[in-house]
């Protein structure tokens, strides 16, 4: 035992009492005399650990200059038609070497294999959150072969399911016919290389999950000799079974990939018994040197006789195997059965150390040398209700079964262990006579799909017997392929009428590291399967034909448009850039145009006065002035605060507006304000507009409010400084906007007459740069989002959208080559424009105008205002993907919101869907609650003690959010910094309503005292608003009659009395909508009733 010292630190935690709990749970006691002396021993260790847990963990290095990541997100529906991507990316070397083993080649990696900064899901909902900060070995070596990696597979549930219904992300659908299991646990590898979207894949295989789906999806999968290739940045089950390996479609291209991936990394202990990278064999000379006749010959090849008599064995796939086995005779070989009568237990001992040795990995991380995956432990240890709630049927069947034996059978891992190694000595004995064994892959074909609503016994009930014949090879570690040798028709499932075929597969066993012999078997054999192809891979094949011809006809185009960028960009300033690309580039729209057309006859390769790029400008710049003059309108009522008429039912002045005459701009505009006046403006701006939407650079408005002077005193100002008095007069009116609408005794000039004086000055912002002219246009936006007027918020938005996208700021080739305080004031100008448009979008129920999956540029960097323009602004720092608000600063709010925004893009374009029925979108959940909660857990720790905790049910989530939002405006109104915009109504009305449709929806299991509060922390503010603002007293009086509509519910029974509904004057009719939700129909229809 080493200790050196026997000195506690000052504040050591360990007392006597610690020791005696400890012995406790360990059901011994100490001594009186010894108590002393054990307390001051573990205290020293106490403090020893806690010097080691301060220390930076030691994490391999990845090299993101050479392998940078982009792209990274969350697959679409429409890239994702069989649910097996669980993400995507392009990662791939700068400056590959063309004689890689692998180049031009594409990979998948099943997703429990670290990529650093892609997220990580494991196929599970037991841990959440979890992006890696490293790069897998096998990743590295893909990489450097040059292949190019596009995405992450979907692993079935934490890798604990023969079959493909587990994953969190859905079911992963059998390339050969839907309704039917890809197999597990790498089911996403084996349907995307099937498909051939990818063209080759890295699976995992602890107790048959490279060849289960292998077999299933007609493909071939090889695991390795135990420790062949490195497991180093995998996420384990058991590390005495775990093993990766490569899975393809041919024979050849697998041992093609073995050859790039395999050998030793000194990291992982797994490996140390494998050759060095430079020390293996040329696996696929073993298939590629077969000679044509009997390439087999003198080989001897033995069939286990008990993997012919598994209980589960479907006969026709034995008839099938042995037809395929007696072909090896014709190819030279001899065959014959040799029995090895503990095969019969070899699934026994992989499942006593699976669970035994399982459930110590996922409550310690003992056992092994090389790379620990300690952020990903830290998900788990200790484990937690929540994850315990979300974790898989067979996940939760581990850790009963492993603390059970734990208790029960404290020596099972070890005598498991033992006979384990009695199963590999078996195994090898056999193999001392034949060069190779084989048996079945699986005793049955694919089964189909278990219902949503399977128990945990109907889910396993799917699997029985499966890996009977796989399971054993991982205890021995012997390298097995897995080959495809027919197809048998299903009989159970939706494909039975259809008599749908579905593959068979066979097991080639070789001797520790002799793949060599493996593949040799297996590529003699191969020619003679017909070729087992997906029906729907042919379709793929050709789309990915036109997909690499239309890259490379991008890459052409790419490489044209950066030499004209370097030519454009070397002799100007930033501001120049844009302002110039559309003359300077005028001369060569002819070539790029034409280049885009090569092939089309139907496209022309012109540009003249008739072409469509003309009429598009021209429609442009119409657009462009229509949506402008909507600028030159304010309320009709201006401030006036008094009770507005009614007609018709309808309140007016509730948004009307009128255009600004001529007479208002010269006579109502502002005059210059007083310094004092000026800066408390702006600095009004500056703390409660520009953190969320920080697209201006405050020392240049500080800068033109100190020459405001001499802005307005020339008699006829340049186009520049008229664009600099609209920015500065469109600041001075938000932030008095915001000083009224906050009550900060503002009795100064009215908002209004700064607008006003703003619009005089329209004239430079219309004209100005296209940078400028969106910056403006955004400005108006958000004046009008606080003021009674929101006439043409919709179309100024749109507009600026439009003329991003026209710049292409929303892609990351638009900022790459500008100086880095040009880039940072860029990126967030786009962000901040999608922001206030998606604000918008929801809050007035209309389409966003760019998805979120046409958008790869990068957030803006977390840094302090003064950061990008100065010469010290860290653009160097490379953000992981999810924690772009790190570190905490001035920006980090405006990330955080930039980044929820787009997350409910996403879920506005696959929940919120009329083409679907609800019931389908399940699926759609689980990812985007993921993305939530990764968004969540990696807000800054500055920010979150004003984050609260919803619930993990999705309705009691949607409960708890909504009553959240009414407490926050409630508290808010407390202080003096809450106003009373549209926005915030509608926010605050919405959630009030979502609180008792909920409460509609289920009185008895969701009223509580908590609900209660919110429902009237919601009517509170919504009160309060309405004496400030009278129009939205219509908001208030529906609001107050639907609340004592559902209290008298709750109290009642459904013949409650109209007279809660007296007061309230608005239109219930129904009459024109279209209700889709039977529980809603319901609600509207009895407060209909009631109301009249």
């Amino acid at each position: 035992m080493s200790v050196f010292t026997l000195d506690p630190a000052a504040g050591n935690p360990v007392t006597t009492a610690t020791v005696d709990k400890l012995c406790s749970e360990l059901g011994v006691t100490l001594r009186d005399e010894e108590k002393d002396e054990y307390t001051r021993l573990l205290a020293v260790f106490h403090d020893a650990t806690e010097q080691l847990m301060s220390m930076e963990d030691y994490v391999p290095q990845v090299d993101e200059q050479r392998f940078p990541r982009t792209n990274v997100h969350f697959p679409s529906k429409t890239e994702n038609t069989h649910g097996a991507w669980a993400w995507r990316c392009d990662i791939k070397d700068t400056n590959p070497e063309s004689t890689g083993l692998l180049y031009g080649k594409t990979f998948c990696l099943k997703d429990m294999i670290s990529v650093k900064d892609v997220p990580m899901l494991m196929g599970t909902n037991f841990v959440q959150g979890y992006t890696p900060d490293m790069d897998a070995t096998v990743v590295t070596r893909i990489l450097e072969a040059g292949g190019h990696i596009t995405g992450k597979a979907v692993c079935e549930n934490m890798c604990h399911s023969a079959t493909s219904h587990s994953s969190g992300t859905g079911l992963v659908e059998n390339p050969f016919c839907r309704g039917y299991s890809s197999g597990g646990s790498s089911s996403g590898s084996g349907v995307l290389v099937a498909l051939g979207e990818v063209w080759g894949s890295i699976g995992a295989d602890q107790g048959g999950s490279i060849r289960v789906p292998a077999a299933n999806c007609g493909i071939v999968g090889l695991k390795p000799t135990f420790g062949l290739i490195p497991y180093t940045g995998c996420g384990s089950n058991e590390p005495t079974n775990d093993h990766i390996g490569p899975m393809t479609r041919t024979v050849a291209e697998n041992a093609l990939f073995l050859e790039a991936v395999a050998g030793s990394d000194n990291i992982d202990d797994r490996s140390f018994a494998a050759p060095a990278p430079g020390h293996l064999p040329k696996y696929s000379e073993a298939v590629n040197g077969l000679p044509q006749q009997l390439p087999l010959k003198g080989m001897k090849i033995g069939i286990i006789t008990e993997t012919l008599k598994i209980p589960a064995m479907d006969p026709r796939v034995l008839q099938t195997f042995r037809t395929a086995a007696s072909r090896f005779e014709a190819l030279g070989a001899e065959v014959s059965e040799v029995s090895i009568p503990i095969h019969s237990k070899g699934a026994a001992i992989w499942t006593g150390i699976s669970k035994a040795g399982g459930f110590l990995t996922k409550t310690s991380s003992f056992g092994r040398r090389g790379y620990q995956m300690v952020s990903l432990n830290e998900k788990t240890h200790p484990l937690e209700q929540k994850n315990w709630d979300n974790a898989y049927s067979a996940t939760k069947n581990i850790y009963l079964n492993g603390l059970y034996a734990s208790q029960k059978f404290p020596t099972l891992l070890a005598k498991t262990t033992n006979l384990s190694r009695k199963l590999r000595d078996s195994y090898d004995k056999a193999l001392s006579q034949y060069d190779v064994l084989i048996t079945p892959t699986l005793p049955y074909v694919a089964t189909s799909h278990a219902s949503p609503d399977a128990t945990p016994i109907q889910q396993i009930a799917k699997q029985i017997g499966l890996t009977s014949n796989t399971a054993p090879f991982n205890q021995s570690g012997h390298p097995v392929l897995a080959i495809p040798i027919g197809m048998l028709e299903v009989l159970e499932g939706p494909g039975v009428e259809q008599k749908v075929k579905l593959p068979v597969s066979m097991q080639v066993i070789g001797k520790w590291f002799d793949e060599m012999s493996v593949y040799r078997v297996g590529g003699a054999w191969e020619p003679g399967v017909s070729c087992l192809k997906a029906p729907d891979a042919e379709a793929h094949a050709i789309n990915n034909s036109y997909t690499r011809a239309l890259e490379d006809h991008v890459a052409q185009l790419e490489s044209k448009i950066n030499s004209l960028q370097a030519q454009i960009h070397a002799p100007m300033t930033p501001n120049q850039v844009v302002e110039s690309a559309g003359t300077s580039m005028s001369h060569n729209v002819a070539d790029i145009v034409g280049m885009l057309s090569t092939g089309h006859a139907e496209a022309p390769s012109y540009i003249g006065s008739s072409s469509g790029l003309a009429l598009a400008s021209n429609l442009g710049d119409m657009v462009k002035a229509t949506v402008w003059n909507k600028a030159l309108w304010i309320a009709a009522s201006g401030a006036d605060d008094q009770e507005r008429p009614m007609e018709g039912g309808r309140v007016l002045g509730e948004s009307p507006t009128r255009r600004i005459t001529i007479s208002e701009l010269r006579n109502n505009a502002a005059d210059v304000p007083p310094d004092q006046m000026g800066k408390r403006m702006i600095e009004a701006f500056l703390v409660h507009i520009h953190p969320r939407y920080p697209f201006l650079v405050p020392s240049n408005i500080w800068h033109f409010h100190e020459q405001r002077h001499v802005l307005s005193s020339g008699d006829a100002p340049s186009q520049e400084d008229h664009l600099k008095l609209f920015v500065l007069y469109m600041v001075y009116a938000i932030g008095a906007l915001n000083l009224r609408l906050t009550q900060q005794s503002y009795n100064e000039t009215p908002p209004e007459k700064f607008y006003i004086a703003a619009l005089q000055h329209v004239s430079g912002a219309r004209e100005a740069s296209s940078i400028h002219n969106i910056e403006a246009m955004l400005l108006l936006v958000l004046y009008h989002m606080r003021s009674e007027s929101n006439y043409g918020l919709w179309h100024m938005a749109g507009l600026a959208m439009r003329t991003c996208i026209d710049l292409g700021l929303h892609r990351e080739a638009s900022t790459r080559h500008l100086p880095p305080t040009t880039q940072q004031l860029r990126r967030r100008l786009f962000w901040s424009l999608y922001f206030v448009e998606g604000v918008l979008s929801s809050t007035l129920g209309r389409p966003i105008s760019l998805s979120d999956t046409d958008i790869d540029q990068p957030l803006p960097l977390s840094i302090g205002d003064d950061e990008p323009t100065g010469p010290s602004a860290r653009v160097e720092i490379r953000p992981v993907p999810g924690r772009e608000a790190h570190p905490y600063t001035k920006m980090s709010q405006a990330i955080l919101l930039f980044q929820l925004r787009r997350l409910e893009s996403r879920i506005q374009r696959c929940i919120y869907r009329v083409d679907r029925e609800t019931s389908t979108l399940l699926p759609e959940l689980y990812p985007l609650y993921t993305e939530l909660e990764t968004w969540r857990a990696n807000v800054p720790t500055g920010m979150k003690e004003n984050m609260l905790n919803p619930a993990d049910l999705y309705f009691q989530q949607c409960v708890t959010s909504a009553g959240q939002i009414c407490q926050i405006h409630q508290r808010l109104h407390r202080s003096s910094q809450y106003g009373h915009s549209s926005v915030a109504v509608h926010t605050i009305f919405v959630a009030g309503v979502t609180l008792l449709y909920c409460l509609w929806l289920h009185k008895q299991t969701v009223w509580s005292f908590s609900v209660s509060n919110s429902v009237r922390a919601c009517s509170c503010v919504i009160s309060i608003m309405a004496e400030r603002a009278p129009w939205v007293r219509r908001y208030r009086d529906v609001y107050e009659g639907l609340v004592e509509a559902t209290m008298d519910a709750l109290e009642s029974s459904e013949d409650a009395t109209a007279s809660a509904f007296g007061r309230m004057s608005a239109d219930f009719s129904l009459e024109g909508l279209d209700i889709l939700d039977d529980a809603a129909y319901n609600m509207a229809k009895q407060i209909i009733g009631w109301a009249e």
